[in-house]
């Protein structure tokens, strides 16, 4: 477990944790990498993000399951207690495409529920219930205030595209368009044909390998934007306590 610590000019505060998860009927026991963020902390209300990836488990690449911890002030109970509220709620991340995404979500759906059904059992060890007919508002009114406004396109756009590998990738394609405009065509020779135009140097090879290979992380970073601008201003919505 690494400390907290304040990331992205002193406006977030993230922590790592690493830790093996118990086996079940379905997977044996497997290593989980949580990261820990901080949405909101001020005198009464808390919430922290929990992003947890097992990389070990199958499909384990393709998903990662983020976990919302809520803590807001409680109704006034008729004993003049003070109480809190804690609402846990999930949603799966998918960071990349994959065929078994129904599979995946049924099955992380049932762990979840297994998981923090044992998680209140414990809680309830050490801090009272209230009695849910004492609560004068419900769960999802208190994950409404927490809900972020969706973020522009453009802002969306400059987090994923104001980087070295955008800037350099548009700068040698546009170059690439320009020098095919000003070049003259070539004969067709070595095991060329109509319609083939291969590398003729060792040069040409090395430079098409480099535009392939930027090309590729250049689609890779514009289908992580088409996913954060799906998701974007999406609220969790299942509920686990």
């Amino acid at each position: 477990m690494s400390p907290w610590k304040l990331e992205n000019d002193n406006t977030s505060l993230k922590r790592s944790v690493s830790y093996l998860k118990a086996a079940t009927k379905l997977i044996k026991s497997v290593k989980a990498y949580e990261e820990q963020t901080y949405l909101k902390a001020d005198e009464k209300n808390f919430a922290v993000l929990a992003s947890v990836s097992t990389p070990d488990v199958m499909y384990g690449s393709t998903f990662k399951a983020e976990v919302l911890y809520v803590i807001t002030p409680g109704p006034e109970l008729p004993s003049g207690e003070q109480c809190s509220r804690l609402v846990i709620s999930w949603r799966m991340n998918f960071i990349q495409s994959t065929m078994m995404k129904g599979m995946i979500e049924n099955g992380a759906r049932q762990g979840m529920k297994e998981s923090f059904d044992q998680y209140a059992t414990l809680l309830s060890q050490t801090v009272k219930p209230v009695d849910s007919k004492d609560l004068g508002s419900t769960k999802e009114q208190a994950l409404a205030s927490l809900k972020a406004d969706p973020q522009s396109d453009l802002k969306l756009a400059m987090q994923y595209f104001a980087n070295f590998t955008f800037i350099s990738t548009f700068l040698m394609g546009l170059y690439v368009l320009i020098h095919m405009c000003l070049a003259a065509p070539t004969t067709i020779q070595g095991l060329e044909f109509f319609g083939l135009d291969l590398p003729d140097s060792i040069g040409e090879f090395v430079v098409c390998t480099l535009l392939v290979l930027q090309g590729q992380r250049m689609l890779s970073l514009i289908l992580r934007f088409m996913r954060a601008r799906a998701r974007n201003g999406n609220a969790f919505n299942d509920i686990l306590i």
